[in-house]
């Protein structure tokens, strides 16, 4: 008969990855709520054991998160935007949300089942792309409509075939790069074959979604890896010096990109194509959309610099928190920072903190305040680093045989 410390386990367990399932898999989107979202991590917060240590964490995750609300709520305050108070901060206690899970989860790996979890979340990940990839080979627009430009009804209808959005598509995209930590770590040649499998799928799906920022980031990562796992002491500057010479032979890269993208018919990666090149031709980048919103942004910023207002460009997500809260809004790129400061703080390796600094980079060229890259960037993926990736300093491998 199992002992009330086993049974708090599973239990424990089995709610962390339903708060996982219910953030990430596609099918479940149209369901989503936030309350019931937040009702599962109190619950997680219940029934886990927890001791001094774990009370201090969480109130000083709750105020942080307090602080940064408390700044933008005085920005839309004094600019009489009052009205939009409960809505934004609604939209960030995603955030505190990850924080909270992150650590309880990294501060008890011992009384939770990890390994399980993360197995079941790479087949959870599986079926949502393997239903969108399905849908994109016949709709190749599918995964851009829910970006904002589908109809009530189109969205209801890409949500019931599992189609994910831009918050889906940038999850994988930077999921892939700890699955790939976590191929290298693992010795069982079934998981090694799930593995290769949801990250074949991942990629073809990142490119059939025609997310031209998304295929980029995922051609760096996976040259990140590379230089990760290479033998040589100065792999990491070597990548580096790859990536600055990518940006010298940029020209002849939209060029090659573009003849991809026209045979594979993306047609929004063959529309950016264009639009770069136009740019490069003119000297001008006013012909780009995302150009033309963050300069809206900025200028936003510019003209209201304390509090902000509602003029911004929406496609950045540091941009556009200046813009609409101004000096305030840089609160919530502190916020960020600190999360990823929680992250990395006993990881050793300048491969980390590249991988962390794309992701900054990537939030400065789009959104991502969608709930799977929240969970995912702050929660899912820096707890596979801690389990698989290379240069942990603890070295932490906690496997169900040694909990039992």
């Amino acid at each position: 008969m199992e002992d009330k410390g086993t049974i708090k386990s599973k239990l424990t367990s089995c709610i962390i990855f339903a708060i996982f399932v219910y953030n990430i898999f596609t099918y479940l989107q149209g369901f989503y709520n936030f309350y019931i979202n937040v009702g599962l991590v109190i619950g997680c917060i219940v029934i886990m054991k927890k001791t001094e240590e774990d009370w201090t964490r969480i109130k000083k995750e709750i105020l942080f998160w307090l602080i940064m609300v408390s700044l933008i709520s005085i920005a839309l305050l004094f600019s009489s935007r009052e009205s939009q108070i409960l809505t934004v901060s609604k939209q960030n206690l995603h955030l505190l949300i990850a924080a909270i899970l992150f650590q309880l989860i990294f501060h008890h790996f011992e009384n939770i089942y990890t390994e399980s979890i993360f197995d079941g979340l790479t087949l959870i990940i599986i079926i949502s792309s393997l239903g969108t990839l399905i849908i994109l080979l016949d709709d190749t627009n599918a995964s851009r409509q829910l970006a904002g430009a589908a109809s009530d009804d189109e969205r209801a209808l890409y949500y019931s075939q599992g189609v994910g959005g831009y918050g889906y598509i940038y999850f994988i995209t930077f999921f892939n790069y700890a699955l790939l930590s976590r191929f290298r770590k693992t010795k069982q040649t079934i998981k090694n074959l799930i593995l290769i499998l949801c990250f074949s799928i991942n990629i073809v799906t990142i490119v059939r979604s025609s997310y031209s920022t998304a295929i980029l980031f995922e051609v760096i990562l996976i040259g990140l890896f590379v230089s990760n796992i290479s033998k040589s002491k100065n792999a990491s500057f070597i990548f580096l010096g790859v990536v600055f010479l990518m940006y010298f032979l940029k020209d002849y890269l939209i060029i090659f990109i573009q003849e991809i993208s026209e045979s594979y018919e993306l047609s929004y990666v063959t529309k950016r194509m264009d639009q770069l090149l136009d740019a490069e031709k003119t000297d001008s980048y006013d012909s780009l959309r995302r150009a033309i919103l963050y300069k809206q942004s900025f200028l936003e910023f510019l003209d209201k610099p304390l509090f902000g207002g509602d003029n911004y460009g929406n496609h950045s997500q540091f941009l556009d928190a200046l813009g609409r809260f101004g000096a305030c809004g840089l609160s919530y790129l502190a916020y960020h920072i600190h999360l990823i400061k929680n992250s990395i703080k006993s990881l050793k390796g300048i491969n980390f903190l590249i991988f962390y600094f794309l992701f900054l980079l990537f939030a400065s060229l789009d959104r991502i305040d969608a709930k799977e890259i929240i969970i995912g960037i702050y929660c899912i993926i820096p707890l596979i680093f801690y389990l698989y990736g290379q240069d942990n300093k603890n070295d932490i491998q906690i496997t169900e045989k040694e909990m039992s």
